[in-house]
């Protein structure tokens, strides 16, 4: 039995004549891996803030299970940080001890970076790189339920491999936005669907 993670029902959302959600009901469970699929302009970034909590709802109900903590990956906006890389990675943590920093520094390699690049600042990286070490510092976090707008489109063969590996061996739910079909089929089991303002 796997419980729920996060639970939406009936629930409506509108931007001015715009109607995105109506009746939108959805069940997200411990070891879920779900893609959300759906034309441009349907909802599906509205659909991932409603799930953070960022968009009040306009009808019905979020329900999150009590201490679940849900991560999140935009599709852009990388950290400009004056931080070094192994410093952003390990921003969940006051107080890294030797296993957290060797399990931060393994993230960073999968993800592509090199032992140099450790201490690099973040704000001296280009966006794709800036977005892995956000990725690096998400996966460090292990959130219950991982949100993930387009985590592949930075990543080169070798950390895409890399990564769908870790998320296949992930302990919490995942639900990714993606138009990679072969990533999208080694990670997930479910597509969701956002169409006609409903899931």
């Amino acid at each position: 039995y796997s419980f729920p993670m996060i639970t939406l029902r009936n629930v409506a959302k509108s931007f001015g004549q715009q109607t995105l959600l109506e009746g939108a009901s959805l069940q997200i469970n411990q070891g879920d891996r779900f893609v959300l699929v759906g034309p441009n302009g349907a909802g599906k970034s509205t659909l991932f803030k409603i799930l953070l909590g960022q968009e009040p709802l306009d009808a019905g109900e979020i329900t999150l299970r009590r201490g679940a903590v849900v991560g999140y990956l935009p599709q852009e906006n990388p950290p400009v940080s004056e931080e070094t890389v192994l410093e952003v990675s390990l921003a969940h943590h006051e107080d890294p001890d030797g296993r957290a920093t060797a399990k931060a520094k393994a993230l960073l390699m999968g993800l592509g970076f090199k032992v140099a690049d450790f201490e690099k600042k973040v704000s001296t990286l280009s966006g794709g790189w800036a977005m892995r070490v956000a990725l690096a510092k998400l996966l460090m976090q292990e959130p219950d339920l991982l949100l993930l707008d387009e985590p592949t489109n930075h990543l080169d063969i070798d950390s895409l491999f890399w990564f769908q590996r870790y998320l296949q061996n992930y302990p919490g739910a995942i639900f990714l936005i993606s138009h990679d079909r072969a990533f999208i089929n080694a990670v997930c089991r479910a597509i969701v669907s956002l169409q006609e303002h409903t899931v």
